[in-house]
C-alpha cells in the first residue's frame, strides 16, 4: 500500500515546493519490495525508478516480475551476488553522482563551444579507467574495484574536462573584453 502512495506524495510535494526537476529513485531488493515499487512508480509523471536486483537472491518468478514490469520510467538491472552487493554497488556510484553531474556539464558546455573532439578524448579517459579497473585493481580489490569503477571512470574524464573547460572560457573572456 505504501509504495503504491508514495509516489503521488512525492509529486504532490515536488509541485508544492515548485520543483519541476525529475526524480531518480535508486534501489535495490532482494524481492518482493522490487515489484512494488516498479508498480508504484510506473508512468508517475517527473519520476524514474532503478531497481537493482541479486541475481542470486530472488525467486525466478520474482525476477520475471520486475524483468517484465511496464512503464517508460522504470528500469531493471540483475547484478550477480546477493543483496548486499546490490546495495554496495548503489551507494558506491550514488554517493559520486556529484561528479557525474560537474562531467555532464562540463562536457555539454565543451561541446556547445564547438571543441567535440576534447570531450571524446574525455570519453576516451573513462575508457582507459575503466580498463585499468578491470585488469589492475580487479583482482586486487575484488568487488568492491567493480563498485568504484564508475566514479573512477568519472573523475578520469573531469581531469581532461575541467581544465579545458577553464581554458575556453578565459578565451572567451578575452575575445569578449
Amino acid at each position: 500500500m505504501a509504495l503504491s502512495l508514495f509516489p503521488y506524495l512525492l509529486v504532490a510535494a515536488k509541485e508544492a515546493e515548485g520543483e519541476d526537476k525529475e526524480v531518480l529513485i535508486l534501489t535495490a531488493t532482494s524481492g518482493d519490495t522490487g515489484k512494488a515499487a516498479l508498480e508504484g512508480f510506473k508512468d508517475v509523471p517527473g519520476t524514474h525508478i532503478q531497481v537493482f536486483y541479486p541475481t542470486d537472491g530472488v525467486s525466478p518468478m520474482q525476477a520475471e516480475q520486475m524483468q517484465k514490469q511496464e512503464g517508460a520510467n522504470v528500469n531493471v538491472t540483475a547484478i550477480h551476488g546477493n543483496f548486499d552487493d546490490a546495495q554496495q554497488f548503489l551507494i558506491c556510484n550514488s554517493i559520486f553522482y556529484f561528479v557525474l553531474g560537474i562531467l555532464f556539464v562540463s562536457r555539454n558546455t565543451i561541446q556547445g563551444l564547438g571543441k567535440s573532439a576534447l570531450t571524446m578524448l574525455a570519453g576516451g579517459a573513462e575508457l582507459v579507467a575503466r580498463a585499468f579497473v578491470a585488469f589492475a585493481l580487479v583482482g586486487k580489490f575484488g568487488y568492491n574495484a567493480i563498485c568504484f569503477a564508475n566514479p573512477i571512470a568519472w573523475f578520469a574524464a573531469i581531469i581532461i574536462l575541467i581544465p579545458t573547460l577553464v581554458i575556453l572560457m578565459n578565451k572567451l573572456k578575452k575575445e569578449h573584453s
